[in-house]
């Protein structure tokens, strides 16, 4: 028999969020809430490289009230590469359906993990390495323009440590996304 030992870093990004799924699922008030559920696929831009966009993969699943979503990005060159990796939770609402067409908006919150490294030249064997993560509160918009192809934001205030945040320093990171569900 093998046994899988997790490493603490997992556990604390990937456990969160179940908590939180329970935080929302507990706090509704109708427990049949997650029926009808619709995946939602795409491609996404996002910034999370502090100024260049960097294409990635886009999964969302979501109820009638209740949303998530998980992102990943990633770039490689041959002196440094970035992977980027959100997770986010909201609670849905759906304002009526006006002249633009089907609107869905949403309130939550994410947990952002990342990873870089880099060498300062080639013959530089292992580099450098950084990871860091953030939680905070996220939002999403998402506009229907033709059936159920949408194109949408998600953006997440990150934050990590409170004295980049007293001086409103926060490591946030905002997607643009097309994609369709079904």
């Amino acid at each position: 028999m093998t046994t899988i030992k997790l490493s603490r870093n997992f556990r604390k990004i990937f456990m969160l969020p179940l908590l939180l799924c329970g935080t929302f699922y507990a706090d509704t008030t109708n427990a049949a809430n997650l029926s009808g559920m619709e995946v939602k696929v795409g491609t996404l831009f996002s910034s999370s490289t502090r100024g260049r966009s960097i294409p990635g993969i886009y999964l969302g699943l979501e109820g009638s009230d209740l949303g998530g979503s998980f992102s990943t990005i990633g770039v490689e060159s041959t002196l440094s590469y970035f992977s980027a990796y959100q997770i986010n939770l909201f609670k849905l609402f759906h304002p009526k359906n006006n002249f633009i067409g089907k609107v869905e908006a949403g309130l939550g919150a994410g947990l952002f993990f990342y990873q870089i490294g880099y060498r300062d030249n080639l013959e530089d064997a292992p580099g450098q390495k950084k990871r860091n993560f953030a939680f905070g509160p996220s939002i999403r918009a998402l506009w229907y323009f033709y059936g159920g192809a949408f194109v949408g934001i998600e953006s997440m205030l990150g934050l990590r440590n409170l004295f980049f945040n007293i001086v409103l320093s926060y490591q946030d990171s905002t997607q643009l996304i097309f994609g369709i569900g079904f």
